[in-house]
């Protein structure tokens, strides 16, 4: 299945199965891939920093994704577990542009006991959750890969990942947390699986977030009903590429710019079209949401991100919604 990306531009074998637990019902269960001496489990010194008092780079790694794992438990409502497959890989860049990591479900399911609606794809820790049981016992449900490199001397030049819970970097530096509530977010089902180049559907069938995507005056509007080469043409209309789910307009007021009239929503529609159009929010949004293409803190509001969830099924909002993180 594809993965989404997070980038930035400048201005995976241990396993070990680590629970984060919240005040909801839910469960995330981080799943290392990284082999002994990398990635989670590095023990390069680094200074504690921002409330996470690790003093080894893997370590600290560890803790910033237990606390942005712990921030979306707190935003969804699971009986069952999210089991996260996590690793660090070296996955290049420049000295001024780079991915910072990509993620996306392992694996999706449709017509199952459960379904919200019959012939339509849903991620697999979604699926579970409708379903009340794991459609794919002792697999993943998503995985999310770092990049490494951004920790070194040439990527991203003097530019690293900063490891505090505070959403504070210091100038220049890329907030962790940001990055990893992004690509965990794509997981969870913030993408659509059709194929931004051809335009087909995944086996010809419909998916949970391809249903809330509008092609603004075109005809048909909604993506489920356009043939390939329609999709293809929506895909890079910006800014006329639309989220009309319901519990996103409910919330679109929290918007100085980047939607309608109506609460619809600017998504990612550039040309040339990218694994990225479709399902990420435009750049136009205002404040920033850490579900755009490019990066943004985690000093952003959450609501917005947790009504594109809760309009593919993800359920009612929770209390702990409003505000920004952390």
């Amino acid at each position: 299945m594809r993965t989404r990306s997070l980038s930035v531009l400048a201005a995976c074998l241990l396993l070990l199965a680590l629970p984060v637990r919240s005040r909801a019902a839910s469960t995330i269960v981080l799943v290392d891939l990284d082999a002994a001496g990398e990635g989670l489990n590095d023990a390069t010194p680094v200074a504690p920093v921002g409330g996470n008092a690790e003093v080894t780079l893997g370590a600290a790694r560890r803790a910033a994704l237990e606390f942005a794992a712990g921030l979306w438990a707190q935003q969804i409502d699971s009986a069952v577990p999210i089991r996260v497959a996590v690793s660090f890989d070296p996955l290049g860049g420049s000295a001024t542009a780079a991915t910072l990591g990509n993620g996306g479900a392992s694996s999706v399911f449709r017509d199952f006991s459960g379904a919200l609606r019959a012939a339509t794809w849903y991620p697999s820790a979604l699926a579970d959750k409708l379903a009340g049981a794991d459609l794919d016992p002792g697999e993943v449900d998503m995985q999310v890969v770092f990049n490494s490199d951004v920790d070194g001397a040439e990527v991203l030049g003097a530019s690293r990942f900063y490891y505090g819970f505070d959403a504070a970097p210091p100038d220049g530096d890329v907030d962790f947390i940001a990055v990893a509530l992004h690509e965990i977010g794509h997981g969870l089902g913030f993408a659509s699986l059709v194929d931004p180049v051809t335009g087909a559907k995944l086996a010809g069938y419909d998916d949970a977030f391809l249903l809330h995507l509008e092609h603004h005056g075109a005809v048909p509007a909604d993506l489920s009903s356009m043939t390939d080469a329609e999709r293809v043409a929506a895909l890079v209309a910006e800014p006329d590429l639309h989220w009309v789910g319901t519990a996103a307009a409910a919330v679109a007021s929290s918007l100085s710019a980047g939607a309608t009239a109506e609460g619809h929503i600017l998504m990612y529609a550039a040309s040339p079209v990218s694994s990225s159009n479709g399902d990420h929010f435009a750049e136009a949004l205002v404040p920033d949401q850490f579900l755009e293409t490019f990066y943004a803190s985690s000093e952003t509001p959450f609501e917005l991100v947790r009504a594109v969830l809760e309009d593919i099924g993800w359920g009612g909002t929770n209390a702990c919604v409003s505000g920004v993180l952390p």
